[in-house]
Order: C-alpha cells, then structure tokens, then sequence
C-alpha cells in the first residue's frame, strides 16, 4: 500500500502544493428489478346542481410480493387513498401568477380531507413472492397514492359522461362544465326536485371588456360578478335569486397594479386583496394600502375578493 487513506485524506485537505478534492464515480446498472402493481375501484355519487362528489365505495388491491407486515402494510394503503382522494376532489395549490407567491399556504385554504371527508376505506393483497426482492417483498410507498385520482375520474365519466382532464374536481369545476354541456342550468331546467344552493338562471363568461359590456346591454337585468364574495352571498340569501351573471374574472385589462408614466398607480378593479398586498409597486410606493388589505376578512376572502367589488358593496 503506498498511501493509507487516512494519509491521503489529510494530504489532500492541507497540501500546500496538492491540494484538490477527493471525488469519485460509479455507475450501476439494474437488470433485475422488483415491479409493483396495483388497482383502484372506486363507486362514486354526483350531485350535478352543486358539483359535489361523494365517494360511495372505494378498495385498492395490491401486488407488493411477501407482505412482512401485514397491518402496516395496510395501514400504509390507507394513508396513501386518502392523499389521492385529496389529490382528486380538493387539493389545488394556488399561486399569485404575478409575483410567484402561493395565495393558500395554509391548512384553512389548502383543503386536505378529514376524517369526515373520507369514506370507509378497503384494501386487498395478492402476495406474489418475488425472489429478486428482499424476502420476496416489493414496493408499498407511492402505489397506493397513485392509482386513486384516475379512478374517481372513470368513476364521475362513468356517472356522468363527461371526462375532465385536470384534478381536483372541485364544485366549481363540474357545476362550469355541466352548465356548459347542458346538463344543468336554464337550458336544461335545472334538474326538476333538485334544491340549488345558488339559485342562478344563467352564468356568462365574458372574454375581454367589450365582450362583457355587449353581454350586459343584451341583458339589462344581468348582474356582473369577479370574485364573487357578496355576490354569490347574496343569491344564496335571495336577494339576487334567479339572477343570470356575466363573469369579468380572468380579463388582463382589468387585473393587476401598474405605474403610468406620471406616476400615476393604477389599480384594476379585478384586482384581488391578496395581489394588492404582494405587488412590488405598491410594497415600493404604498406600503400602508398593501398592509390594510391585508387586514381584509380571511385568506379566503382575500383570494377572491376584489378591489372594485369591495369598492362598490362600501
């Protein structure tokens, strides 16, 4: 042996002429492999009107070889269907287009399911023993959670005809695209015996300001909605009930914080609390307006409340 690695360690670190570090490479290359497998069935209930999904049935059945423990094992499937029953019906991370930042970090606005939101959960095994893995058991760490999401999805297609391609399946999601497809709303009598939540006679989205303002002179009667704070309130108290809406969410020149050449800021009225409070021209100019919104209700009030409604209802 020329060197011990003791020696060589130390050479390396304080060798006032050789001085480099110590790094090393390897490659490996897996012919045998353990593969996992597993299935998700799941029975589920639609309630069209309010967009609400109830999971009636739901099992998973797993390949994962040996099962060494078999309670954990299963408890291991629990838990990991109840991260895709959130996945599926109620987890979205919403984040500030603008400034990048997330607009529900937290537990009130980022909707996990309980234990009140998670039906009976049931798991089964098929224990295939597996010789290249270790005493002849295979994965049970992400499969459980994987399979869920798309089996509530074929379920709601299955129920309903309709496939949505993007999760979660919120109630505003299902209630937008049934009323899209007819199956709900004024055009298809809104589901006779049914009880609404919001008692709306028509929803329109306009796509820019004039598509809006044409919208509005076509029906007189219509009611203009953004976030929605008051005014789904409202219908929901009976002032507005029966109302049709025209939605100006979403319209750019309607949205965000911007300085004029003389120093003028401009604030559009579709602009949300929580935008206000993080946009960089009001924290540089107006710090004290971004620190009062901020005092604005709740989280979720601020995500969807808007400047100019707000401005209006006061």
């Amino acid at each position: 042996m020329l060197l011990s690695l003791a020696a060589l360690a130390e050479e390396a670190l304080y060798s006032l002429e050789k001085s480099v570090h110590i790094t090393a490479e390897t490659t490996s290359h897996c012919k045998e492999n353990s593969f996992a497998s597993g299935v998700c069935f799941a029975e589920v209930e639609v309630d069209m009107p309010v967009g609400k999904i109830r999971i009636l049935d739901i099992i998973n059945v797993h390949d994962s070889g040996k099962l060494i423990n078999p309670s954990l094992a299963k408890a291991q499937v629990h838990g990991g269907m109840s991260m895709g029953i959130g996945y599926a019906l109620s987890e979205e991370l919403l984040v500030d287009e603008k400034t990048g930042r997330p607009l529900n970090a937290n537990l009130l606005d980022y909707k996990i399911p309980t234990a009140m939101d998670t039906p009976n959960l049931h798991t089964d095994f098929v224990e295939m023993d597996d010789p290249t893995g270790p005493f002849g058991n295979k994965a049970l760490g992400e499969p459980p959670t994987i399979p869920v999401a798309p089996a509530i999805r074929n379920a709601v297609l299955h129920a309903t005809g309709i496939a949505f391609d993007s999760l979660p399946l919120s109630p505003q999601k299902l209630v937008e695209r049934f009323m899209k497809e007819g199956m709900i709303g004024a055009e298809s009598g809104k589901l006779k015996g049914v009880k609404h939540m919001y008692d709306i006679e028509k929803y329109y989205q306009a796509k820019d300001v004039e598509d809006a303002v044409r919208a509005l002179e076509e029906d007189a009667d219509a009611v203009v909605i953004s976030g929605g704070s008051d005014v789904l309130i409202e219908i929901r108290e009976g002032k507005l009930a029966g109302c049709s809406l025209v939605s100006i969410h979403g319209i750019p020149a309607l949205e965000g914080v911007r300085m004029e050449a003389d120093g003028t800021i401009v604030i559009g009225p579709a602009t949300t609390f929580s935008h206000i409070t993080y946009d960089s021209v009001i924290q540089k100019y107006i710090p004290a307006l971004g620190w009062a919104v901020d005092q604005v209700g709740g989280p979720q009030i601020r995500n969807i409340g808007t400047i100019g409604e707000m401005s209006v209802m006061a």
